[in-house]
């Protein structure tokens, strides 16, 4: 997540569903003022130093568990009460966006939210190299489409452990493509959410099947990619969705 992502869920998706639009002062202070504040002073002492910002957390667990500590620190209720409760407003708005409860059954949520992003690249691990991904992303768009495969919604899986029905998150054109792209590859506008056998279609598919489908969601979401700073032809599109470098056999 970055303040830009969560700047334009205040200004569109927040407003939208609560019918009372926030001012721009009020996007600020929420998105700069009282999350930087939270940022210096709480989020790396309550994660030993593993993070410096509360964008930096892509876990729902680590994010709820940071902001229990953080509302039982003195300090912080001390900070919260001169600030007329700002702090902690800023703070269950961010969790409530992670969690993304204003998403939930609303396909036109993510949409709204289409912008070049700075890119994040992968990164240095043990002479490997790993792909930087946002697992907050995953979990919105699966509550915007009610956790069904967006191939096709009839495709049924199994509830899972979190009551929801089991889905997987896909990044469309994969972050390994990162490098070749000025903006980010980790934006709404390219993850989508499948059934498992839809996932691994697009994994390990052969090309006449998976062209189809592909085509279908180039169709369905070349704006969106425009508008997050990606522009791209059918052709390339193509040549950077459909995996050559990956094989299945029994």
């Amino acid at each position: 997540m970055t303040a830009k992502d969560f700047e334009n869920y205040l200004r569109h998706i927040y407003t939208t569903v609560q019918g009372n639009p926030l001012s721009e002062s009020s996007v600020r202070h929420y998105a700069s003022n009282s999350i930087n504040r939270i940022n210096r002073d709480f989020i790396a002492k309550y994660s030993n130093g593993i993070y410096q910002t509360i964008f930096d957390i892509d876990s729902l667990s680590e994010l709820q568990r940071i902001r229990r500590l953080i509302f039982s620190d003195p300090e912080f209720a001390e900070l919260n009460k001169k600030g007329n409760n700002m702090y902690s407003a800023a703070l269950n708005r961010y969790l409530e966006y992670a969690e993304g409860i204003k998403f939930r059954d609303k396909r036109e949520a993510a949409p709204l939210l289409d912008a070049p992003l700075p890119a994040r690249y992968p990164t240095a691990l043990s002479e490997r190299t790993i792909p930087t991904r946002d697992r907050i992303k995953v979990v919105q768009m699966a509550e915007a489409c009610s956790y069904h495969c967006e191939v096709d919604p009839s495709h049924r899986t199994f509830i899972a452990r979190s009551g929801h029905p089991y889905c997987e998150g896909h990044h469309i054109i994969p972050l390994s493509h990162q490098l070749d792209c000025e903006h980010s590859l980790d934006c709404y506008a390219n993850i989508i959410i499948l059934c498992p056998t839809c996932h691994r279609m697009f994994h390990y598919g052969r090309k006449q099947e998976v062209e189809t489908p592909l085509h279908a969601l180039f169709d369905k979401r070349e704006e969106r990619y425009q508008k997050s700073g990606l522009s791209l032809s059918w052709p390339e599109f193509k040549e950077l969705t459909i995996r050559s470098d990956t094989f299945y056999s029994i």
